[in-house]
């Protein structure tokens, strides 16, 4: 009884699988056109079974290639339909546009195909098909497309050459296979045209791309037009350019004045924590170390050390010569009713409000000395981001990518121009500062700028993949020369200018530690108060570690200045004078470190091609 079945079910099997749909046979012929546009005809025979084609096939066609490069990526093919049949009798045909090309419906939604074996033709003109690179006529045509979703069984391809274009002329290959694949073939000439037939199976994924080129004399090319896409986004490029320049030259260029030279004692009126906000432009860690270790220094505070400092204030009154960043610090953190706090994340919410104060305070403070120019930094930053948002919104065809577009290169810029403004005090540092590593300070630079220039030129490279390079570089660009605008366009007012220039000395000065440099450049002999002044700036200026390995030398030739010396700790046994540098950084880290982890809690050759290269099909399918 099996042995009779088992013939009737392998030919029932049989008979399933010979009745998948299929495209049969993919016949292309080209006719290549003065000024090297193409009138395309293109007969597809299908076996039709109601399955993945039931009222029709879709044909997709790119408006340029994938990956395209160089002029390639800055012009698109025009798309003319002139007619679709099914055997050879009129069929309903529709468009839909996309950033990529078109996709051409065969068939009417209202009716179903035929099933059985059928042939559709479908015939379009291409304009802008070819390309004039190095005095020859170029034609990257990719026949079939590489996203059909069932296989295609033979294809053939007949490129038809114009009066006067000798065959013999043309360099003319095909590449096969799945997408990249460099399998190629040549075409032969038959009666005035080059021809290709490929007998075995493209499964999905895989297509035929037709190269052809001819020397130019032959067969001009026209110069296609530039993309509206490119060009839209070259001059949305170019305009917030012109408008950064002009805001910039208007009033982000910071005012000149003299050479920074050393300086050896804090400006006049100018907190470390108000040092620390100008060196970051914004409240930092280290703007809260800084403050803290002026309170101390000037006696308002005690600091002890350990993993999680605590602060205790002293009986110490207050009076107006506490600049109001202090004060306002000391009573939010430690005020009369609660003396003293452990930096712990049981006193989060604490911490948050004396930043918050410590903050406006210093913004307040910041007036006199920064000209923000809010509205021209961020206006070009803004028309940047709302490009780049609307290009992805537009590629993509989902709202929804245009608002994570917007929202990462939000983030981007934000973090790009704080990389900037690092990168150019990093700079700074390596020229005026002598005791720091170098190297250190290069590779902070470099870092920076790795990611200000990296991080968009990437994004660009993965989009110019999927819409060509000029259109990735652009939206670099526009991505980039917003980060710029908002770092360049803030910029000092005079007395801001004089201030930094003296903080600039005064880091020159602390960074020192050569003994023979600081009598170079006249630096006055070490003095207990002096030196206890200086250090919550060392703290501002990122220098407390190089700053107090001098203290270290100075307190083991005096261990009797000690007590007027030391900022941190409050025992006998506190300060071992012996590693006094590495027990200073190491409280100053500590607070930083508290203070940021807290925070954190509380917030959060003569040409080729490829296998799926070249402008035309993209695929097909059936709806």
């Amino acid at each position: 009884m099996v042995a009779r079945l088992l013939p009737l079910l392998l030919a029932a099997l049989f008979g399933l699988a010979q009745a998948r749909e299929a495209v049969l046979d993919f016949q292309s012929e080209l006719v290549l056109l003065p000024g090297g546009h193409l009138e395309v005809t293109e007969d597809l025979t299908v076996r039709i079974e109601h399955d993945r084609i039931r009222h029709g096939l879709y044909r997709d066609l790119l408006k340029r290639p994938v990956a395209a490069w160089g002029a390639s990526s800055q012009a698109a093919v025009r798309y003319t339909i002139e007619g679709a049949w099914l055997d050879d009798e009129p069929v309903p045909w529709r468009v839909q546009t996309s950033a990529q090309g078109l996709r051409v419906y065969l068939g009417s939604p209202a009716a179903l195909a035929p099933t059985g074996v059928h042939r559709y033709t479908l015939r379009y003109r291409a304009e802008y098909a070819s390309l004039a690179r190095s005095g020859r006529g170029e034609l990257e045509w990719n026949v079939t497309g590489n996203d059909w979703s069932f296989p295609i069984q033979r294809t053939s391809v007949r490129l038809v050459l114009p009066a006067g274009l000798d065959p013999d002329a043309v360099e003319a290959r095909v590449y096969y296979g799945p997408l990249g694949s460099q399998s190629r073939a040549p075409l032969r000439a038959e009666e005035g045209a080059l021809v290709y037939r490929h007998a075995q199976t493209l499964p999905p994924g895989s297509g035929l791309t037709l190269y052809a080129a001819w020397p130019l004399a032959a067969l001009p090319v026209a110069r296609p037009p530039l993309d509206p896409l490119v060009a839209g986004l070259g001059l949305v490029l170019a305009a917030i350019v012109l408008f950064d320049a002009a805001a910039w030259f208007r009033s982000g260029r910071d005012p000149g004045g003299a050479p920074v030279i050393p300086r050896f004692r804090p400006p006049e009126g100018a907190s470390a924590a108000l040092a620390a906000y100008l060196t970051d432009r914004n409240v930092t860690p280290r703007s809260f170390a800084a403050a803290l270790a002026e309170l101390a220094a000037r006696g308002f505070v005690e600091v002890s050390d350990g993993s999680e400092p605590r602060v205790a204030r002293t009986s110490k009154p207050t009076d107006e010569r506490l600049p109001p960043e202090l004060r306002a610090l000391l009573e939010a953190l430690v005020p009369r009713r609660r003396p003293q706090i452990t930096l712990d994340r049981a006193n989060a919410e604490t911490l948050r409000r004396a930043r918050s104060k410590l903050g406006r305070s210093l913004a307040r403070r910041t007036a006199p000395y920064l000209r923000p120019n809010p509205a021209a930094a961020l206006a070009g930053a803004a028309v940047a981001m709302l490009a780049i948002a609307a290009l992805a919104g537009y590629l993509a065809g989902d709202f929804g990518v245009a608002v994570f577009a917007g929202v990462a290169v939000l983030f981007y810029l934000i973090f790009a121009a704080a990389a900037l403004h690092a990168a150019a005090l990093a700079w700074e540092r390596y020229r005026l500062v002598p005791g720091l590593n170098p190297l250190g300070e290069l590779l902070r630079i470099a870092g920076n700028l790795f990611f200000v220039f990296g991080a968009p030129l990437l994004g660009g490279f993965f989009l110019g993949l999927y819409a060509g390079m000029a259109t990735g570089l652009l939206a670099a660009g526009l991505a980039l020369v917003g980060a710029l605008g908002l770092y360049l366009i803030p910029a000092f007012t005079p007395e801001g200018a004089a201030l930094w220039r003296h903080l600039l000395g005064l880091a020159r000065y602390l960074g020192t530690t050569d003994a023979a440099e600081l009598r170079r450049i006249e630096a006055p002999e070490d003095a207990p108060e002096t030196l206890r002044e200086l250090y919550p700036y060392a703290i501002a200026l990122g220098l407390e570690s190089v700053f107090a390995r001098r203290l270290e030398r100075y307190l083991s030739a005096h261990p009797e200045a000690a007590p007027r010396v030391l900022v941190w700790g409050t025992g006998q046994d506190a300060h071992p004078h012996a590693d006094f540098a590495g027990y200073s950084t190491g409280v100053s880290r500590a607070l930083q470190t508290a203070y940021a982890r807290l925070h954190s809690a509380s917030s959060g050759g003569s040409g080729g091609g490829f296998s799926g290269g070249g402008v035309g099909g993209g695929g097909g399918g059936g709806w």
